[in-house]
């Protein structure tokens, strides 16, 4: 299923009920700028997309106030910028293209981490 980019104006119902989402080679961009208020797991699979391609949305971030449970799974190391899900308790990321060590890569997670209430 393809989900387009609604305008920002437009109110999406399921930002307001929905609970548990899974991205399988999915974008991001149609839920920047959104809220979802009740979502408590969120699970991305190799996204097409990268924070770059973000760039005529710049600022925007995905806001998962309930989430609990977040999981990154072949994602860029820069997907925690547009994510802003601060109560996470349990997270999974893998990154299989990560080679080397960044150490500027690493100290943005490491900020993205310390910024969640419950570390």
């Amino acid at each position: 299923m393809c989900i387009s980019e609604p305008s920002l104006n437009l109110d999406l119902p399921l930002t307001h009920t929905l609970q548990w989402l899974k991205l399988r080679f999915s974008t991001l961009i149609w839920m920047l700028g959104r809220t979802f208020k009740v979502l408590r797991e969120f699970r991305v699979f190799e996204p097409p997309d990268s924070p770059e391609s973000h760039s005529g949305h710049e600022g925007l971030q995905v806001g998962l106030p309930a989430c609990t449970k977040l999981a990154l799974h072949h994602c860029p190391t820069e997907y925690h910028r547009v994510l802003a899900c601060s109560n996470v308790q349990t997270l999974y990321w893998d990154n299989h293209s990560l080679h080397a060590f960044e150490l500027a890569v690493f100290n943005s997670f490491h900020d993205f981490l310390f910024n969640l209430s419950c570390l």
